[in-house]
């Protein structure tokens, strides 16, 4: 079991404000493509298992501090878990809770599996506000639509959590990766979960 204090430990860093200011607070999760996953699609990996399972835990715990808002971007691995989990949240245990999905394009799920449409489709309806980018075609930048509406989510929050392993910063070149450095740029309290080691990092 790793130490929640340290999430809290991440919202109010240099904070004056008492606990119950958190609630004004936004956050929204990040998450590797499916093929920076370890595990790939194998859903039934100790890894993706536990990752689910940790990603479960801190979303409780920042809406037991107060957390209302949230804000996600759909994809075909850590999108989806999130999007599932916290929905599930929502009915279970904090129904006051905003959800807001940003969605890359409107053709952003047509290479997707079935099964995977359905999933994301079955949280998606449960979601406070749904947002379409408009589709992009010429840019010099991997994924424009992707990198957008990550940058969109980031912008949006003043904590990002997600799965993502920083040695593998910049590596893949792609929107992601672009995500993570705009994130960087300003200066955004982050908490990932390396999806290989299972361990945090944090700044």
């Amino acid at each position: 079991m790793y130490e929640y204090p340290s999430i809290i430990s991440v919202i109010k860093r240099n904070e004056s404000q008492d606990l119950q200011n958190i609630m004004k607070r936004k956050c929204s999760i990040l998450g590797a493509p499916v093929n920076r996953l370890p595990w790939g699609t194998d859903e039934k990996d100790f890894r993706c298992k536990r990752i689910k399972e940790m990603l479960r835990e801190d979303i409780s715990f920042l809406c037991f501090t107060g957390v209302k808002e949230w804000h996600l971007v759909p994809d075909e691995g850590i999108g989806m878990f999130a999007g599932e989990i916290l929905t599930s949240v929502k009915e279970q245990l904090f129904h006051d809770l905003i959800i807001r999905c940003t969605l890359p394009c409107s053709s952003w799920k047509e290479t997707w599996q079935d099964d995977i449409k359905k999933r994301n489709d079955a949280w998606l309806l449960k979601c406070s506000h749904i947002k379409t980018l408009p589709f992009f075609q010429k840019s010099s930048l991997p994924g424009t639509n992707m990198y957008s509406a990550l940058t969109e989510e980031i912008e949006d929050s003043q904590l990002i959590i997600g799965i993502y392993d920083l040695n593998d910063y910049m590596k893949y070149d792609d929107a992601v990766d672009y995500a993570v450095f705009h994130l960087k740029i300003e200066k955004k309290h982050y908490r990932f979960i390396n999806p290989s080691t299972l361990q945090y990092s944090r700044a």
